[in-house]
């Protein structure tokens, strides 16, 4: 309202002292600018604005303050002191008062077209009844100078220093290793626990995160993809962290029984199952039980004892029985009781759930443990679980055990421990492959309390939805950060679109006039929406381009980091084997 207050006398009194002017003359005063100059910088802006009449909802306030600046551009500019006091000594003259009448009705007109096409500009101005989401300006992203990386827009970094978690949907072969992981890395100061299918990750990253952040570094890699770079492979038993003096022995062991069966891709758990879940706690129990002494307090002995001839499960059953532990007595029973076909079902499907353990290189990585992850709690330790890309499917057990016994001890007696100085973050690529994770699940709802950070990456939503079916969208709804890009499969595109979400805008609509007028067409504009992003204008998406979506604010379209292009990263990292 001020600038309109401001603007009507002074557009209403130059227009009139142009009128003047081009009757009388120029006033005697001295110009503010030298006439020229005025001149060349009013017939510019009015250029300049003129381009906006293209745009119907501009027209209103544009069209009368373009003819004012031409106007206005015919004679030098005057201070308005100067004016008014020439318009004061006009008025004050009988002969000259019509003339000035006259003039100060032209540029009153003329300032009253101004201010009434600006108010009209601003009641028309989109509702955003149809939609409100818009392009964001990414500013909150640009403030953190510690966090994880996102992207870069321009030459800022764009970080993410909250306490929730991610997930990242790109097609294969898109640039999720060296856009998302790898800078990642080679950047957070805090422990992290990665996923890596090549042991590209740690070819690249290790050597910077141990010897200049100061982690312990440890391998998990029982196919032996980073023996070139001089490393020990580690091993855990995650028998280890089943404690039978404690309180909560028999939720670890189900855990672990939990991780092997997993529910594959059903929708319900089925009756199979369940029961060779039920039959692996008891078997894991009492392992744990029986065979501390003998050295052989692992899953491997576990599935010796499950695959033994019917004369030795005999025998197994009977000391099962006479265990301390009523969990094992339990167990025992239940078996006994169960008719031969019914026995024979669930002793299989314990049996082809475990198959991985027969493999010679389980047996070196999970017989035993050599490494603290106590260390990954405290902010000291880096761990590259590693497997190849082919393996993926049939180890898939094995990758769960190890998360979710790395997350047992970043989460079991939380309130009773120290909270991290930086949040840990599991950085979990090819998430979907690895297959149902209810902890992980849990997670993403509560485990930004432990001080937990989750990072999923998954190639599209379908692969989340087969996995976790109803459940799916829950990790949509708790994780703060989306990042997208590549998109390509039609349903991770729709459904990357309904998140961006609808924005208000002006549509042209053609209305047939009445019969007098000879039924012609007249244009009118009405308050219309469009997807901000429609799904084929995604998977058009260019391969430098990413979508961000951080909670609360308007989603943004960035640029993607690539580590080995950019100078914060690129000194860090040691030579990737899988880049010529």
């Amino acid at each position: 309202m001020l600038t309109l207050l401001v603007l009507f006398p002074l557009v209403s009194c130059q227009v009139a002292l142009t009128v003047m002017t081009l009757i009388w003359g120029p006033p005697a005063a001295a110009p503010l600018l030298p006439y020229e100059l005025t001149r060349v910088i009013l017939l510019s802006a009015a250029a300049v604005a003129a381009p906006w009449l293209l745009k119907p909802s501009m027209r209103a306030p544009l069209f009368p303050l373009i003819v004012a600046l031409c106007l206005m551009s015919i004679v030098p500019l005057f201070s308005p002191h100067h004016v008014f006091l020439a318009i004061v000594n006009a008025l004050g003259r009988p002969e000259l008062m019509g003339v000035v009448i006259g003039a100060l009705g032209v540029g009153g007109l003329m300032g009253m077209l101004v201010v009434r096409g600006i108010m009209t500009r601003t009641a028309e101005q989109l509702s955003l009844a149809k939609g409100s989401t818009q392009w964001g300006n990414a500013h909150a992203l640009k403030k953190p100078t510690k966090g994880l990386l996102l992207g870069k827009m321009g030459a800022d970094y764009l970080r993410y220093d909250g306490d929730g978690h991610l997930l990242t949907v790109a097609a294969t072969r898109s640039g999720k290793g060296v856009g998302t992981v790898i800078p990642n890395l080679l950047n957070y100061e805090g422990s992290m626990l990665v996923t890596d299918p090549k042991g590209e990750n740690y070819a690249v990253t290790a050597a910077w995160r141990r010897d200049y952040l100061g982690q312990k570094i440890v391998a998990l890699d029982p196919f032996g993809l980073v023996e070139t770079c001089n490393t020990k492979v580690a091993s855990l038993n995650p028998m280890d962290f089943i404690d039978l003096g404690g309180e909560d022995y028999v939720e670890t062991a189900m855990m672990l029984a939990d991780m092997m069966i997993g529910r594959g891709g059903q929708i319900e758990e089925s009756h199979w199952r369940m029961e060779a879940k039920g039959l692996l706690l008891s078997f894991i129990l009492y392992v744990a039980e029986r065979e501390e002494l003998n050295g052989e307090r692992h899953l491997i002995k576990v599935r010796s004892l499950l695959t033994q001839d019917s004369e030795g499960m005999d025998q197994t059953l009977r000391a099962m029985k006479k265990s301390a532990l009523p969990q094992v007595k339990e167990g025992a029973c239940r078996i006994e009781q169960k008719a031969d076909r019914e026995r024979s079902g669930v002793f299989s499907t314990a049996q082809s759930h475990t198959h991985f353990l027969t493999s010679p290189r389980m047996q070196h990585v999970l017989t035993s443990t050599s490494c603290n992850l106590e260390d990954l709690r405290r902010g000291k330790m880096t761990g590259y679980i590693i497997l190849p890309r082919e393996y993926l499917s049939t180890f898939a057990p094995w990758l769960r055990l190890m998360i979710s016994s790395c997350y047992y001890v970043c989460t079991h007696g939380a309130t009773k421990k120290s909270r991290p100085e930086q949040r840990v973050v599991f950085l979990l690529d090819e998430f979907a492959n690895l297959g149902y994770m209810r902890n992980i699940k849990e997670a993403v709802s509560l485990g930004s309390g432990y001080g937990l950070t989750m990072w999923l990456i998954l190639q599209d939503l379908a692969q989340l939805r087969r996995e976790y079916h109803s459940e799916w969208e829950s990790f949509l709804a708790n994780c703060d950060v989306i990042q997208a890009f590549a998109i390509q499969d039609p349903f991770t595109s729709q459904k990357i679109a309904q998140l961006l979400g609808e924005m208000s805008i002006w549509q042209r609509r053609l209305n047939k006039e009445d019969k007098h007028q000879f039924g012609r067409m007249r244009a009118g504009y009405e308050e219309g929406s469009r997807p901000l992003l429609k799904p084929d204008e995604l998977r058009r998406l260019h391969p430098a381009r990413q979508l961000l979506f951080v909670r609360p604010y308007q989603p943004v379209a960035v640029d993607k980091f690539v580590y080995y292009k950019d100078p914060l990263t690129a000194s860090r990292a040691q030579p990737n084997p899988f880049i010529g």
